[in-house]
């Protein structure tokens, strides 16, 4: 027994159960992995146009200080089924064009550009 009360067996099984259960998570199975040889880099919401579907996509903002638009650009071109990572710094994330979202980057961002108005 170790020191705290908890029995290594233990531990080992519930580790091995808990790895299990999430390995089940994922409906797309192991197969369905990101592309990691290249990346889609863009700074707004037009750039993505020449982003493909299950690339790796970098959304790195042209002018900083609008914190919604990293969300912005998570909403219109991340698979959330993949993981996401974002801060006010940029996005990275697995594109996906699935949300026909063409309008959306045809028009020009109605959001505030350096913050709120």
């Amino acid at each position: 027994m170790r020191p705290n009360g908890i029995r290594t067996p233990a531990l080992a099984m519930t580790l091995a159960a808990t790895v299990g259960l999430l390995t089940g998570c994922n409906p797309q199975g192991p197969a369905a992995k990101t592309d990691q040889s290249q990346v889609c880099t863009f700074g707004d919401l037009q750039g993505a146009s020449h982003c493909k579907d299950g690339e790796l996509a970098f959304f790195s903002p042209d002018i900083y200080g609008n914190e919604s638009l990293p969300i912005t650009v998570i909403a219109a071109y991340c698979n959330t089924n993949r993981p996401v990572y974002f801060n006010k710094a940029g996005v990275v994330c697995t594109f996906t064009d699935k949300r026909g979202l063409k309008a959306l980057i045809a028009q020009p961002a109605s959001a505030p550009q350096g913050g709120k108005p």
